[in-house]
């Protein structure tokens, strides 16, 4: 008799530390990426209009780290965990932006933010696992 989830390859504990860590680097990553455009942005050499494509290039860039990072702390089903990554990044993207930012408001971009977050760690998590289907063995056993 198998205790729990141990044996069935789906362990909630460790599904959720690689979405959590995952999440925690890409925000991480995001912010100071977006603290050194901001800088940028006040000293002059960058109009303060392309902030939210650059929000959403960013945001992409970062979420593909931590959809990498999650997909390889976790090791099966990775689309699953690249989605629940970029979920939580865009719940955690938009929090910061209520509680900092008092004219936020989530229906304007937040349709982008989500596709952008949830885009970027599906593609992190395909590119960790891209060689587990098709790795060495299977494709020797399929030329044979």
């Amino acid at each position: 008799m198998h205790k729990g989830n141990e044996e069935s390859g789906f362990n909630v504990k460790r599904f959720a530390q690689a979405v959590l860590i995952g999440s925690g680097v890409s925000v991480a990553g995001c912010l100071l990426i977006l603290l050194a455009v901001s800088g940028i942005i006040l000293s002059g050499n960058m109009s303060e209009g392309s902030s939210g494509a650059i929000l959403m290039v960013v945001l992409f860039i970062s979420t593909i780290g931590g959809g990498f990072l999650a997909a390889g702390r976790h090791g099966s089903r990775f689309l699953i965990v690249g989605a629940v990554q970029g979920i939580v990044v865009f719940l955690i993207i938009c929090l910061i932006g209520l509680i900092f930012y008092s004219n936020f408001l989530p229906s304007h971009g937040g349709v982008q933010i989500f596709l952008s977050g949830l885009a970027g760690s599906i593609s992190g998590a395909m590119l960790k696992n891209r060689n587990k289907k098709t790795g060495p063995n299977l494709r020797k056993k399929i030329s044979k």
